[in-house]
């Protein structure tokens, strides 16, 4: 399981998981101030020991602030998983709307969003996988197929039959 989104926390250097309890890394924090809502986030966190993969996973240079405008910088979009599912998760990155727009060449809007793109790699072992896949998820998102195109991003998650109609169930 995975969560994301903008929560408009900002959580500065609180840590999301209870020191000499939880077996978690640090995270590399770049945004170092705290609101309410940070410690609304961290509280809500730690009681559902969950931590944030922003920071923590992946290239440490690829760590940048998920919110950019006139008003500043800040850190208060994230990715949020279970301690014991952490590490399923890596290479968290974080992508600028101006980085995508040059990266995939196309005409700047006239307002570029002051949100950025989050992305990360689940790894699953290939004991969740079996020979009578179905197809899960197959999008047609414009942005999806770019992506898969010029950065071979898969498209379709595969998961075993009876996850499937589990998951549709629900």
């Amino acid at each position: 399981m995975c969560l994301c989104g903008d929560v408009n926390a900002r959580m500065g250097e609180l840590q999301d998981f209870i020191e000499g309890v939880d077996d978690i890394p640090l995270r590399n924090c770049i945004d170092i101030s705290c609101n309410e809502y940070g410690e609304l986030f961290h509280s809500h966190l730690n009681a559902s020991n969950m931590c944030v993969l922003n920071g923590r996973t992946g290239d440490n240079r690829q760590n940048g602030f998920t919110c950019i405008s006139t008003k500043g910088k800040s850190v208060v979009d994230y990715a949020w998983v279970p301690h014991e599912q952490l590490h399923h998760w890596n290479s968290f990155r974080v992508l600028r709307m101006s980085t995508l727009i040059d990266m995939f060449e196309v005409h700047a809007p006239e307002s570029i969003p002051d949100h950025s793109v989050l992305c990360w790699e689940l790894r699953l072992p290939s004991t969740l996988l079996s020979k009578n896949s179905t197809l899960l998820i197959h999008r047609k998102d414009p942005l999806i197929q770019i992506l898969n195109e010029k950065y071979h991003f898969s498209t379709h998650m595969k998961i075993s039959q009876d996850r499937t109609h589990h998951i549709s169930s629900l």
